[in-house]
């Protein structure tokens, strides 16, 4: 018969091992679900962009005048440059607001 702190040790270890596999499995479902949240969101892309590009396709329609694109230029060249800026994605720099006091070292 084991002594009673042998047990205590052996259901220490059969404790710790448990805590392990129970971490171990919530790591491999969080590793899981981020996997396939990545893989759900690039075939909606994908799907958005063939369901955009066949409507466009014109399916033996006459031809239409100007395209329709989500962000149309202008005859004012401050809206073509505001429109080039979102299209591309271009940002300006901006000031930063703050103490001047303060000092990073």
């Amino acid at each position: 018969m084991a002594s009673r702190t042998k047990q205590k040790e052996e259901a220490r270890a059969r404790r710790l091992a448990e805590e392990r596999a129970r971490a171990e499995h919530a790591r491999r479902q969080r590793r899981l679900r981020m996997v396939g949240g990545a893989v759900l969101i690039a075939v909606i892309v994908i799907a958005v962009a063939i369901a955009i590009s066949s409507g466009n396709s014109g399916g033996g329609k006459a031809p239409t005048a100007a395209p329709n694109y989500a962000v149309r230029c202008t005859t004012r060249s401050s809206s073509r440059i505001i429109a080039s800026r979102i299209r591309n994605f271009c940002t300006l720099p901006l000031a930063v607001v703050g103490n001047s006091c303060t000092n990073r070292m």
